[in-house]
């Protein structure tokens, strides 16, 4: 999981250094993988030039001969590019002979197929400014020719690689982990206010984008929301948005279909948008798959269903594999005129069966597999509609449609102070303790004498148990303000252990008679146990494991002798006379129809 250090800072208001919350990070339970750092390191000589024109290179079809020019009146350079994403007029990053690129990459003067070229045209990964390297980096026209780089991008970012535990799914986005901080550091938690008026209706009334949307899957999609929005335009995202997604790896589309990948990284809460034109029937119903149905994703693959899948269907064909991926037959582009946005709750086992069965696994499955708060579903669709009202303009159609509700309140825990002191070994304030759930957004009860009753919230799906709490006190608290405490040692018993002094005396009995000790394994294999006792005997029947790792190791053992016979072989076939071996170990036995386990002496000469 990677977090932006910038973007984290937009939720997370406090002064904390990224220095201090890579110090508490793996304190508070996430690992930091490694740390990266965006942003260009000081260039001299890559500056903002103007392409003033171009023309294909007389010895070579791919290449163009540009034009540009990086300062008003000053005569312009001759650079040669292989990129196509750019026109007369656009403004670009040009790196002028001299300049040292990320990687010790020195600018020179160079021909390229028989003609010079006085410079270089870069692409923003080039100057580590993003991911996109498949064209040069285009700027905006109002910057002033000659801008120097450092000036232009003077921010850095820092980006955390963070190693997420299953069980913290909450985590798994940049306010959820704002959350964590803010209980360790103190500070608040600004999530994005919702600004659309979105009155919500549990049916659809057909419009002009959608006329029917059903829900028969409800076992696996407890609760789904929708929304119609006409006259989208789709283009470009703004630089904010690219460089936000972009630090976490994602590379930009467009900006419906970055809006949905942005809330996925802000708020945990997987999203997707159809283009309502590809829609056939203007109807979706989410259904099992039928067995054998095949669904052309995103990522330019066909995939064979089965009926134990779910599926987003229109009335012709699937157009999203529920909580895994979309169809390219529906998907968002710059033909796009309106678009229906979803949000839903897909029970996690049904996700994580189908991306394993599909070898498909995406940043949507990774969360819904392992269960998002069911109080985002709602949240998400509604931070995406403002964005993608405010980027891509567009007219609401109609109430958000929701379908079914997820059961979202988690029930109470029974907790004693007490206990938890007893369990941690040393002492607390009550006041303490309760402000240390509080600052995690727990309900706290203390009303009652006996015990409180603690309500983790909805996000917290992983605390359901006492000792839940006691590693969530521990973990905010800090585990280096546990106090010294001396350690305390039992001393040995004046008498061992009957067993132990029955291994003991044999062992030195039968060594003082000249025999070697063998140790060997306490599984063995099913032809073995049933030369002994018979296959379809009890006892090897009882002694069969369920599971067997190996098939040479399927049973546990019922004697020592086959083991010292295989140990006096393997030395007879290597020439080593030696024969008197012994074994101190347990045997498996079956006594009044129970397995049982017995103490074992066997010996061989």
């Amino acid at each position: 999981m990677k977090i932006s250090y910038n973007w984290l800072k937009q939720y997370f208001k406090s002064e904390v250094s990224s220095e201090a919350i890579l110090e508490a990070l793996p304190l508070i339970g996430f690992d930091v993988e490694e740390t990266e750092v965006l942003g260009p390191p000081k260039m001299e000589q890559v500056v903002v030039g103007e392409v003033i024109e171009f023309e294909a290179h007389p010895n070579a079809d791919r290449l163009r001969l540009c034009k540009v020019k990086t300062a008003e009146g000053d005569d312009y350079h001759s650079i040669i590019c292989g990129a196509k994403n750019f026109k007369a007029g656009d403004r670009v990053m040009v790196a002028l002979p001299g300049a040292v690129l990320p990687g010790n990459f020195k600018i020179k003067k160079s021909k390229l197929r028989g003609i010079e070229s006085q410079g270089m045209l870069c692409s923003a990964k080039e100057l580590n400014i993003g991911q996109d390297h498949d064209g040069i980096m285009v700027v905006d026209a109002s910057i002033a020719l000659g801008t120097d780089l450092n000036t232009l991008y003077s921010d850095t970012d820092i980006v955390f690689h963070l190693e997420v535990t299953p069980n913290r799914v909450d985590v798994l986005s940049h306010i959820g982990l704002a959350r964590e901080l803010a209980a360790r550091f103190g500070g608040s938690v600004e999530a994005p206010k919702i600004q659309s008026d979105l009155p919500v209706a549990d049916s659809l009334e057909s419009n002009s984008v959608l006329q029917s949307l059903s829900v028969e899957a409800t076992d696996v999609c407890p609760e789904y929301s929708s929304i119609c929005i006409e006259g989208v335009q789709v283009g470009p995202s703004p630089d904010w948005l690219k460089q936000s997604l972009e630090s976490v790896g994602l590379r930009s589309i467009n900006n419906i279909v970055d809006i949905t990948n942005y809330v996925l990284h802000e708020t945990g809460q997987p999203l997707h948008a159809f283009d309502s034109a590809k829609v056939s029937g203007q109807s979706l119903t989410i259904r099992h798959a039928k067995e054998g149905e095949k669904v052309n994703t995103l990522d330019e693959k066909t995939h064979t269903l089965n009926d134990t899948m779910v599926v987003i269907a229109d009335a012709s064909k699937p157009v999203a594999i529920a909580g895994v991926m979309g169809s390219a037959d529906a998907e968002v582009d710059e033909s796009t005129q309106s678009i229906i946005l979803e949000s839903a709750y897909f029970n996690p086992s049904s996700v994580r069966k189908t991306s394993r069965r599909l070898n498909l696994s995406t940043d949507s499955s990774y969360r819904f597999e392992r269960g998002v708060d069911p109080l985002g579903v709602r949240y998400g669709i509604e931070r995406a509609c403002d964005l993608i009202l405010e980027l891509a303009g567009g007219t609401l159609i109609g109430k958000r449609v929701q379908i079914g509700s997820v059961d979202k309140a988690l029930e109470s825990i029974e907790f004693s102070p007490d206990a938890m002191r007893s369990f941690i070994g040393f002492s607390v304030e009550d006041t303490e303790v309760q402000s240390v759930f509080e600052s995690l957004n727990f309900e706290v009860d203390t009303s009652s004498e006996s015990a409180w009753q603690i309500t983790p919230p909805t996000y917290r799906q992983d605390v359901s148990r006492p000792v839940d709490l006691y590693e969530e006190f521990i973990r905010i608290f800090g585990t280096d303000k546990i106090p010294a405490q001396t350690i305390l040692a039992n001393g040995i018993n004046a008498i061992d252990h009957p067993i132990y002094q029955f291994n003991d005396s044999v062992g030195a009995y039968m060594t003082g008679k000249s025999f070697n000790e063998a140790f060997l394994y306490t599984l063995r294999n099913e032809e073995e146990v049933a030369f002994f006792k018979g296959k379809d005997h009890a006892e090897t029947l009882k002694l069969k494991l369920e599971n067997p790792l190996q098939s040479d190791q399927s049973h546990l053992r019922n004697s020592l002798i086959p083991g010292l016979l295989d140990v006096l072989d393997l030395n007879l076939a290597r020439q080593n006379l030696t024969s008197q071996f012994f074994e101190r170990g347990r045997v498996f036995r079956v006594l009044n129809g129970q397995l049982v386990e017995l103490i074992s002496v066997g010996f061989i000469a």
